[in-house]
């Protein structure tokens, strides 16, 4: 039995834990042969559901981890004033304003985040 698990954090590999991810006990007490976690930190219910629909039918059982439904549902683009760029899904307000609050990001993301706080509010 191939089990995938879709989500947030919770639903994502800690590559800096040793211990055994509560999908993998799971995974184990069912037998299964393999078990993907496809879940992202801070990831909204609205990606979440894609990525099930991209992969769903591959695996014999699907565990879908429902996230707050009033995550900005985008990723936004954050460039660094290094010139470094990532991107990231703000899960709540308090993660928008700490993205705020940081100095090495440049004008435009902070102006963008901006935005997405009038969105939160």
């Amino acid at each position: 039995m191939k089990i995938a698990v879709y989500g947030h954090s919770f639903a994502a590999k800690n590559l800096l834990s040793s211990h055994p991810a509560w999908f993998d006990i799971v995974g184990e007490k069912l037998g299964a042969t393999s078990v993907s976690a496809l879940g992202r930190p801070g990831a909204p219910v609205f990606f979440t559901y894609q990525k099930f629909l991209e992969v769903y039918k591959k695996f014999d059982l699907n565990i879908f981890l429902v996230t707050n439904f009033f995550q900005y549902t985008k990723d936004v683009k954050i460039t660094f004033v290094n010139g470094t760029v990532t991107s990231v899904a703000p899960s709540s307000l308090n993660a928008v304003e700490s993205f705020l609050n940081q100095n090495d990001i440049t004008d435009e993301t902070k102006d963008n985040f901006k935005k997405i706080k009038s969105w939160y509010i």
